[in-house]
């Protein structure tokens, strides 16, 4: 993909999913907004490849928008996988008239020891086909000999992995590490139906849509107690809705929350485990 410098303003299309990370559609890049309810969520701007401008590397994708407070500008990241990103203002009000001035010079050029990004397409333990990206050396893809692989499911859990530059991924791999990384069933980006999929599912199909056998995890700032998790969100009605749609209600649903919740579950752990964790007060532990 090579997006120019004319974002193009649309509106939004409510009944499609909303992400404030990017969304590819053919030769296109969708940037939405990050806001406390998404349903608000009204314009993006499209970045795309059939528009003069500027022309940034092949396959480089725009995963960060924000705009600056007190203005009406706005900067977006733009980096590839195998590159740094550098960082992008434009004029909110100039709508497809504006131009992006480029504010840093970190992406000069791929650096050839870094891994890239692939896609991988399979089909989970119900047929239903998952997207996953992995990050490797171009010639370990190529070639016959098998690496050690790290499984990193995102956080969110709505949320998705894209092809992106990630500094952590890339010292795995300069480690000698394939990363796979999988967009499981309730990830943003393939629409809302997929992204409901683990309504009042959490630890459920999500989980089985890769694999669950490890010679070791790390559990970093994990959900432990769906009780607590749902006790320190706020009163706020649309709060409350969200994770009461996601999770389910503690009375109604307490079967489920001791279900689901890993705290209850400590004995059944049979894989090697490192957990780190906020301080006592963090509401998940």
């Amino acid at each position: 993909m090579k997006p120019n410098a004319r974002p193009e303003w649309v509106k939004q299309d409510t009944g499609k999913d909303l992400s404030c990370f990017i969304t590819r559609t053919g030769m296109s890049a969708v940037l939405l907004p990050d806001t406390t309810e998404k349903k608000n969520c009204r314009c993006s701007a499209v970045f795309s490849a059939n528009r003069s401008g500027l022309n940034f590397r092949e396959n480089s994708v725009a995963d960060s928008f924000s705009v600056i407070p007190g203005s009406r500008q706005a900067v977006v990241k733009i980096s590839a996988s195998d590159t740094p990103p550098d960082y992008y203002q434009f004029d909110l009000d100039q709508g497809a008239n504006a131009r992006l001035n480029k504010i840093t010079a970190l992406n000069q050029s791929p650096v050839k020891t870094l891994g890239k990004s692939y896609d991988l397409l399979y089909k989970s333990f119900d047929g239903m086909q998952i997207h996953g990206i992995i990050y490797a050396k171009e010639d370990w893809v190529k070639g016959n000999k098998k690496y050690p692989v790290i499984v990193w499911p995102h956080g969110g859990p709505d949320a998705q992995e894209i092809h992106r530059y990630d500094a952590g991924f890339q010292y795995f791999v300069a480690k000698g590490f394939i990363v796979f990384a999988p967009n499981f069933r309730g990830s943003t980006g393939y629409g809302k139906k997929f992204e409901t999929l683990n309504d009042k599912d959490w630890g459920g199909g999500h989980i089985k849509d890769y694999p669950d056998e490890f010679k070791g995890a790390v559990a970093v700032v994990a959900l432990a107690n769906l009780f607590t998790l749902m006790s320190s969100i706020p009163q706020d009605p649309a709060w409350q809705g969200e994770f009461r749609t996601e999770i389910g209600d503690p009375v109604k649903d307490e079967a489920l929350y001791r279900e689901r919740s890993p705290f209850f579950h400590v004995s059944k752990v049979r894989t090697p485990l490192k957990i780190y964790q906020a301080g006592k007060r963090h509401p998940h532990g």
